[in-house]
């Protein structure tokens, strides 16, 4: 009730979005408990929105108004935009509907021709066994689901930014004859003591111990992203722990 008292209600009877009698909000699980956090996110989302935009609490939402239904609603971008993580559901306000993993990736300019193939591959599989000079296993279980794997790229791929106005410049400099000869990545100083033993570490590639296990590969993976032995991720991060699960 916090967040609807900043906006002057004292309950939640005003429902300007989900009150709507034809609203499916399709790709949106149901949720029976009460108060209903999706419902009610999509209703806060809304009525912020028209303030940010001087319209009143019930006007209809700016076509380009989104929201990730995983995240609380302080979490989210000012503006009517969103910020892309691996695990975001986008709920797009003028199509009621979810949008798909494809267009996670349209929003951050990849064309409708971009061969998204090579995501499904076992990269980590095949880089193990070459390692260990062995033939390609065959994966076991099931297959990672399509939509899956292009939404961990999206979010991911919001990184790319920030790592090529950094390395391109790198490149650049290092062939354009500021040096006395040009210089190589293998050039630069071996940095393994400042990240850790995890293997052989250089600017140039990064080489795991093949022979480390399924879980020791786990504890690496949760130690960089403060996870604890039970997989889940706090430190407020995402709040994607503190939230009901509405990723299905």
């Amino acid at each position: 009730m916090a967040k609807r008292q900043q906006l002057g209600l004292e309950d939640r009877s005003l429902r300007p979005w989900t009150g709507k009698p034809e609203l499916k909000k399709r790709g949106i699980s149901v949720q029976l408990s009460w108060p209903n956090f999706v419902d009610e996110l999509l209703d806060l989302r809304l009525m912020r929105d028209n303030v940010r935009r001087q319209k009143p609490l019930e006007a209809n939402p700016d076509n380009s108004l989104l929201v990730d239904v995983g995240q609380e609603c302080n979490y989210q971008l000012a503006g009517g935009s969103v910020s892309l993580l691996t695990q975001s559901k986008i709920y797009v306000y003028k199509k009621d509907r979810c949008a798909i993993s494809d267009e996670h990736l349209y929003w951050q300019g990849w064309g409708h021709d971009t061969n998204v193939a090579c995501l499904m591959d076992n990269v980590i599989g095949v880089k193990r066994d070459a390692l260990q000079g062995a033939a390609a296993k065959k994966r076991r279980g099931r297959a990672p689901a399509y939509h899956t794997k292009l939404k961990i790229a999206a979010g991911n791929g919001l990184c790319l930014g920030d790592f090529c106005s950094l390395t391109i410049p790198l490149i650049y400099i290092m062939n354009a004859g500021f040096f006395k000869r040009d210089l190589r990545l293998e050039d630069f100083p071996d940095l393994g003591e400042l990240w850790g033993p995890i293997g052989d570490h250089r600017l140039a590639h990064l080489i795991l111990d093949a022979n480390l296990s399924q879980k020791e590969l786990r504890s690496i993976d949760r130690r960089a992203t403060k996870q604890d032995d039970n997989g889940d991720s706090d430190e407020d991060q995402d709040l994607d722990d503190d939230l009901p699960d509405v990723s299905d």
